[in-house]
């Protein structure tokens, strides 16, 4: 006898035929109602934001889509950092929204819709299909307790690492001839991936600190 049982929470259908990738999908707190979201994105374009409601609360699916906007590119994939942020790869950019939740005065609805404000936009210098973004990760890299890194993997293997809206390294891992899955650790601030041997690599992200503060040195010594 099982001590649990399963049962259909919410569902609904995104969009009319339209396309996803394995990453178009994510759940966390976006807003300012402090309550967890369903955000998803297709490649045709189209972010929504849902919020899984009880069958018995409300008949009608419909009813739990909080945000439906097109934006100019298909998207890869979606993540939710811990500030409230959506971060959404496109082929050539990365972007950072965040939301803010909207209640019609008197009305007893929880929340009516949200708006999504874009923070920033980073444009990838695209010049070649092995130039445009293939996946992404995030977290509190170096062991950051006030913030949160984003990197992206590109079809060339290389990485960029952006500390808010400024870019803070570009540099290629060792073996990679073609993107993988990647993602933190934060117990062992590094990065897992895959290598051209199909075999498991760690990454520590003190070396690319050491990385960063060359690149920086170099900086400086050019403009003197």
């Amino acid at each position: 006898m099982s001590l649990f049982k399963l049962k259909d929470w919410w569902s609904t259908t995104l969009g009319h035929r339209e396309q996803f990738s394995g990453g178009g999908l994510a759940a966390g707190i976006i807003d300012n109602s402090g309550k967890p979201r369903i955000v998803s994105g297709s490649l045709q374009g189209w972010l929504r934001v849902h919020n899984p409601l009880m069958p018995n609360r409300t008949p009608d699916s419909t009813k739990s889509l909080l945000l439906e906007v097109r934006l100019d590119a298909p998207i890869y994939q979606l993540k939710v950092g811990r500030a409230h942020a959506i971060a959404v790869l496109h082929p050539s950019k990365l972007r950072v929204c965040t939301c803010s939740a909207r209640t019609n005065q008197g009305s007893s609805i929880e929340t009516s819709h949200l708006e999504l404000t874009a923070q920033y936009i980073h444009d990838f210098e695209v010049t070649n299909i092995g130039t445009h973004a293939f996946s992404m990760c995030l977290g509190s890299f170096g062991g950051s307790t006030d913030r949160e890194m984003i990197l992206v993997q590109h079809m060339d293997g290389h990485v960029t690492i952006y500390d808010y809206d400024v870019e803070i390294l570009c540099h290629c891992f060792q073996d990679c001839l073609a993107p993988g899955p990647i993602e933190y650790v934060q117990s062992a601030d590094a990065f897992v991936t895959s290598n051209v041997a199909m075999s498991i690599a760690c990454y520590k992200f003190q070396v690319f600190q050491v990385v960063i503060c060359a690149q920086m040195s170099t900086n400086l010594r050019i403009r003197h």
